[in-house]
């Protein structure tokens, strides 16, 4: 948009929906659009508007985001460049991103904690898990479930009725339903039959057919009279059905296709009617689950709403709640905004449809998307949403755009692709080619036969590499990750240059596992599963066989690997030592920046990778890691366990490998769903010839028109079975799962601008509902037609040899600025210990030097801590373990300590053992800095919360262990941990003196650290 050409005004701005196909030009017309409206209401009001873009994925936003400051930039504006990166005037993110807005200005509303999280379901699992076998306990009566699932399966069930109630109010199918669904059936078997029936007349004289319309008259009357019992025994006595000539028809064909559905060997008409025991089995099973997965429901939702950590779906059924509860509060938040604009609307799911709705109301709107590119069905996600608001948008006047011009692929390469995806499905539309070029392709497709698929791939990649198409210019889509891991091994060691892009695989990445064992010793030295990883790196010096001469003998094997490093003289000891001081001085960032520059980290990374995805995903790391510091309820522990689990806003995993900074000439290999929004000027798709990935194992059933709901239950033959409307729910699951495996090959042919190569493996017949069956697959040899031309190759297992590629080389990036983010300066870490000890000197400076020579005294301590650490393990352990499976592993003395701590009456140890947090170590920033600290075991029963800390010291220093719990109290309360009203117990326990004190204090007189 340039100065030169005025905008002509339109008063309203008018809503818009655009309909665009692949490659037809969606982000310029939204970009466009963008800057249209901002032009126009600057004019109308004379100021700027405030927008709300929501698209599907994290990756899209900062995609958008890029493309609108580029437009900004273009047009000479700064005005517009700083608007758009103004976040309270231009929110750019997908719709949990919104959603997390709206919460938390609501939140009170709903009850919910103002420290909302959305956490990974590994995180919540584990509530999951401990209130279901709390409910077991308390319950007996539920048992029963468990001669149908295993308790993991119970878990996963309840899990899934959480999710759907919290959306609905949801039924399970009871037994009614089932007695009508089965005369249901029966009536339309009997209709059937006398259909069947009304031709015997004409057949009674034929030799084969006459006696096998009596069977089936006998047959249609036991059924009739409801003798099903007589009815099977005829049924399984039966002739063969007789053959019936397809030359000539002795009947009509509708007719004979009906007895072959009820009377072939095949036929379902049996397990479609349920039994009378099966129905009252799966009354009772259901029932039970019922109440079971209700009294879940509660609790978790209760836990949920008091921790304010939430599932990105609860993130949806809450938004869904404060929209029905509280709509004006919602109208209220969406009026601050004036125009609204939601991109690949295709990808949402109808709950996602609600929120919309009722958020963006009758305000100006843009939306955007491709019902042939819908293929999320598994998140949720449902085609049919586009094509209904489409009917919407009509009725209510907005503009209707259809954009059917595809900009990406050549002309001819678009003609095979309108040809290939007519013949394929009718859910897709032709598009219109561009311009035909001169640099077009001289084959369009290929077509490829293959006895092994990788040296298949291998050989394709070569031929095309033979003919000038450099490597870079190709990629090879798969349907699984796996494939990608798998084909990138076997194709390096052919020569040919892969890399993957892959959104999976970031924790398996060495430079990760070594970066994590790094932190993880800085949290706990003593764990030498940990250390025997960190010191087999590559970044210490230390051999195998240094590290075996360490722990030959039983004596050493029980010692502290750490503790024999800091006795020892190796110079990896001492660098241990320096790192540990310095993180315990001045915080874990430091201590990460001192370890990375010592053994140059980063500039191995261009070494070891010179595409620079090694280095990104390093950069990755620590950016997460500084992202988390920021949070005042920072704890390390947590962040190294959860950290791989937890959701972006767009769904996707931090487990996501980050992107090569520099590609080179390199195969792409990466999954359908991975490209989705990518160009390459070659695609290879690869197995075609496989079966679609459709839904068999199903224990959760709902029907989301009539909310109910039903789970399997075992069968006479111990099988878990589903009900006929269990049945009917999976076929249509199914039946919605081949449109989308239809849908996912549309994607992957239009991601092509230059060529697409089909590649099927021989070896294996291709699956009957394959992409292959769908093909026209011609004979080998070279195909030309009027607008594109096609060839059809054949390679065996031999591979075609690859002369070696040499890595270019590629200048290292500077490296990251580690200093931790802070508008001031840092003051370092004080644990909690220092803090007692000395206030005023436990207060580093931003300076702190750091010791190269390890503290006798600090020495003599982890000495004196390692008993205790291996009491602590033997404690917490009887939390997994039956108490004589833990007493025979211990010493006598701790046989005595551990059945003292367990006869305790003072405190209910064994169960704040059970629904507490062990070994809970944290990090808060305070006004004196970063305070760090690790409680034995702390938990809450009711509204009683216990800090326990044990002691295998003399109970003389009572008051010192006392102090220390005091701070970690004051700590909790920092952290919203301890709740107004509550009450606490400060508990000191000398298991080896059988002595017990206790302090106790309300929340009020808990001071705030």
């Amino acid at each position: 948009m340039s100065s030169s050409s005025p905008l002509e005004l339109k008063t309203p701005f008018p809503s818009r929906f655009i309909r665009a196909g692949a490659g037809a030009g969606k982000t310029t017309t939204l970009i466009k659009t963008f800057f249209e409206f901002v032009e126009y209401y600057k004019s109308q009001y004379n100021k700027l508007p405030k927008i709300i873009m929501t698209t599907f994925t994290r990756k899209a936003t900062q995609e958008v985001k890029e493309r609108l400051l580029l437009h900004a930039m273009n047009l000479g504006r700064q005005d517009l460049f700083q608007y758009i990166n103004k976040k309270s005037l231009v929110h750019i993110s997908t719709i949990h991103g919104v959603l997390s807005l709206m919460l938390s200005k609501n939140h009170d509303l709903l009850g919910l904690s103002s420290d909302i999280k959305v956490c990974d379901h590994k995180v919540l699992y584990k509530t999951y898990y401990r209130e279901l076998k709390s409910i077991f306990k308390v319950h007996p009566e539920y048992i029963d479930l468990l001669d149908h699932y295993n308790f993991k399966d119970l878990v996963t069930l309840a899990i899934k009725f959480h999710e759907s109630s919290s959306e609905h109010s949801i039924q399970y199918v009871g037994q009614n339903i089932l007695k009508e669904l089965r005369q249901k059936k029966i009536r339309e078997a009997l209709v059937d039959f006398d259909e069947i029936l009304r031709i015997k007349p004409q057949m009674a004289s034929h030799k084969s057919w006459g006696p096998y319309f009596e069977f089936i008259e006998k047959f249609a009357h036991a059924f009739r009279t409801g003798e099903f019992a007589k009815a099977l025994e005829i049924f399984e006595n039966k002739a063969s059905k007789p053959s019936f000539p397809k030359a000539k028809h002795l009947f009509e064909i509708s007719i004979h296709d009906k007895i072959s559905a009820y009377f072939s060997s095949e036929s379902d008409l049996w397990e479609s009617l349920d039994s009378d025991e099966f129905i009252v089995t799966h009354e009772a099973v259901n029932s039970l689950f019922d109440r079971l997965a209700r009294e879940f429901h509660q609790r978790v939702s209760l836990i949920k709403k008091q921790s304010g950590q939430i599932s990105i779906n609860d993130l949806e059924t809450l938004a869904l709640k404060l929209i029905t509860e509280f709509p004006q509060q919602v109208q209220n938040f969406s009026s601050q905004y004036d125009y609204f604009m939601v991109d690949e609307y295709q990808d949402t799911s109808p709950l996602q449809v609600k929120i919309l709705n009722a958020l963006i109301g009758s305000q100006s709107q843009f939306t955007v998307g491709d019902p042939q590119q819908s293929i999320y069905l598994f998140r949720g996600a449902r085609s049919e949403v586009f094509t209904e608001k489409e009917n919407q948008s009509r009725q209510k006047n907005h503009e209707l755009i259809q954009l059917d011009t595809n900009y990406r692929s050549d002309h001819k390469l678009m003609h095979l692709l309108n040809d290939t995806t007519q013949i394929f499905s009718e859910q897709f539309l032709p598009m219109l080619p561009k311009e035909i070029s001169q640099s077009e392709n001289d084959v369009q497709a290929y077509y490829v036969k293959t006895e092994d698929e990788y040296a298949g791939l291998v050989n394709h990649i070569a031929r095309m590499n033979k003919k000038g198409i450099p490597f870079g210019e190709i990629c090879i889509l798969f349907n699984k990750n796996n494939d990608i891991f798998d084909f990138a091994k076997y194709a390096l060691k052919n020569n040919i240059p892969v890399q993957s892009l892959i959104a999976a695989g970031f924790d398996r990445k060495r430079e990760i596992i070594d970066l994590v064992s790094f932190l993880k010793f800085l949290v706990n030295p003593f764990d030498n599963w940990n250390l025997h990883i960190l010191l087999r790196s590559p970044w210490f010096t230390i051999t195998d066989s240094e590290i075996v001469s360490l722990r030959q003998g039983k004596i050493e094997q029980n010692k502290s690997l750490w503790l024999q490093l800091k006795h020892g003289q190796h110079v990896d000891g001492k660098k241990l030592v320096q790192y540990l001081e310095c993180y315990q001085q001045q915080g874990v960032l430091a201590a990460l920046e001192k370890f990375i520059l010592d053994s140059g980290f980063l500039m191995n990374s261009h070494l070891l990778d010179p595409t620079g995805k090694r280095e990104a995903n390093v950069y990755k790391f620590i950016s997460n890691l500084k992202q988390n510091i920021r949070s005042e309820q920072f704890i390390l522990n947590d962040f190294l366990s959860a950290q791989f689990s937890s959701f972006q806003e767009d769904l996707s995993s931090n487990l996501n490998e980050s992107v090569a900074l520099f590609s080179g000439n390199r195969v792409s290999i990466m999954t359908i769903h991975g490209s989705k929004g990518l160009q390459f000027k070659h695609v290879i798709l690869a197995g075609v010839g496989g079966k679609p990935k459709q839904t068999n194992i199903l224990q959760f059933i709902t029907n989301p028109d009539t909310h109910l709901y039903s789970i399997p239950v075992l069968n006479q033959e111990m099988k878990l079975t589903w009900s006929q409307w269990g049945k009917q729910q999976r076929r249509i699951l199914n039946e919605k799962e081949y449109q989308e495996y239809e849908r996912l090959f549309y994607v992957a042919i239009t991601r092509a601008e230059k060529s697409i190569s089909f590649v099927a493996e021989t070896v294996k017949k291709p699956a009957s509902n394959s992409w292959y069956t769908k093909l026209n697959w011609p004979v080998a040899g070279l195909h030309q037609s009027e607008n594109y031309t096609l060839e059809s190759l054949e390679y065996g297992l031999e591979i075609d040899p690859v002369d070696y590629i040499v890595s270019e080389e590629i200048p290292v990036k500077s490296k990251l600025n580690f200093t931790a983010p802070s508008s001031k300066p840092s003051m370092g870490t004080i644990s909690v210990t220092e803090l007692i000890s000395n206030p005023e000197s436990a207060i580093p400076t931003a300076n702190s030097s750091v010791k190269t020579v390890a503290n006798e005294k600090m020495i003599d301590h982890l000495s004196k801590a390692q008993k205790g650490t291996d009491l602590h393990r033997l404690f917490e352990s009887t939390k997994y373990l039956p108490h004589e499976v833990v007493l025979a592993q211990a010493t006598a003395e701790e046989k005595s300590a551990l059945n003292w701590l367990m006869h305790l009456k003072q405190i209910p140890f064994q169960e704040i053992l059970n629904q507490g947090y062990t070994e809970w170590g944290f990090g808060l920033r305070t006004q004196v800095g970063v305070v760090q600290g690790q409680i034995d075991l702390w938990g809450r029963i009711n509204h009683q919360v216990y800090i326990l800390d044990y002691k295998t010291g003399s109970s003389s220093y009572s008051e010192k262990a006392l102090n220390q719990l005091r701070r970690y109290s004051e700590c909790l309360k920092k952290m919203n941990l301890i709740k107004p009203q509550d009450q606490v117990q400060l508990v000191v326990l000398y298991p080896f003196e059988e002595k017990i004190i206790i302090e106790h204090c309300d929340e009020s007189e808990i001071s705030v650290i």
